[in-house]
């Protein structure tokens, strides 16, 4: 029975044994950190729409929507009321990650 020496940088036991990018996966995970770093800072003081924050952080508005579901279940931003985008003037929610005492 012979072993079979597994090359650098692949995946043990992978079905596919193509290479493995570690830094690219790395790169993503921070990438990923700032963008729930910069929609938290983003929400802090007035009220915005999640379509307001994807605008001024330039991040993609899924991303936007994601992390504010994210931080709901956590309770780290609130809802603050129902009323019209000044970038869509569609009624949106406005939340806030403001302490919900101050409001």
């Amino acid at each position: 029975m012979t072993k079979t020496k597994e090359k650098p940088g692949l995946r043990p036991g992978a079905k596919n044994q193509g290479s493995v990018n570690r830094h690219k996966d790395r790169t993503k995970h921070y990438q990923t950190k700032n963008q729930f770093q910069a929609i938290k800072n983003a929400f802090e003081g007035k009220s915005k729409t999640m379509l307001m924050v994807a605008r001024i952080t330039g991040i993609e508005r899924a991303n936007v929507c994601r992390f504010v579901s994210m931080m709901e279940r956590k309770g780290q931003i609130y809802f603050v009321r129902f009323g019209f985008c000044s970038v869509s003037n569609h009624r949106a929610g406005f939340y806030t990650t403001s302490n919900r005492n101050s409001l």
